[in-house]
């Protein structure tokens, strides 16, 4: 139960460290190229194992020929289904792709609020990202704690205080 408010947090969190549509874009191209990469790489071993150890030989497909083909009205209702009418419903149903779903759009919103007018998305800003996180470096060796040591997203703690 603990992860559904951990997946919105971090997402949105991530998102609104960029600073601009156009970091965006860059991270969207290279999340999408990445995927397609790995499933692609992902393919061709299972298609070489399909292969080699001769998988489905003796299978008879009788059943499987009288079940109805997809169709793109069939995709295109499972594409929907991935946006959520309503987030906390699927937050309470554990339903966690239109959750990510809602929250990278609601990410998306708040930059392109963010590149257009500043000063708007500052309280949302501050609940999620409330300093700076410049004081992430652990004290030199022998040296007593001066600065924080930030553990968690929207709150820190000094170090030595709190032993995670």
């Amino acid at each position: 139960m603990l992860i559904i408010p951990l997946v919105p947090t971090s997402i949105i969190a991530g998102l609104l460290r960029l600073s601009d549509t156009g970091e965006l874009k860059k991270l969207g191209v290279r999340t999408i190229g990445l995927f397609l990469f790995t499933a692609t790489i992902a393919g061709i071993i299972g298609l070489v194992l399909g292969s080699l150890f001769s998988v489905g030989s003796g299978m008879v497909v009788g059943e499987l020929a009288k079940r109805e083909a997809n169709t793109i009205g069939n995709l295109f209702a499972q594409f929907r289904a991935y946006i959520p009418s309503n987030p906390v419903r699927s937050a309470s149903e554990m339903q966690m792709i239109p959750l990510v779903v809602f929250s990278v759009l609601l990410g998306i919103a708040a930059i392109t609020v963010k590149t257009k007018q500043p000063e708007k998305i500052k309280p949302i800003e501050s609940g999620f990202l409330d300093h700076d996180h410049k004081h992430h470096e652990r004290p030199a060796q022998g040296q007593r704690p001066g600065r924080k040591l930030c553990r968690s997203i929207g709150s820190c703690h000094e170090y030595g205080r709190l032993r995670l």
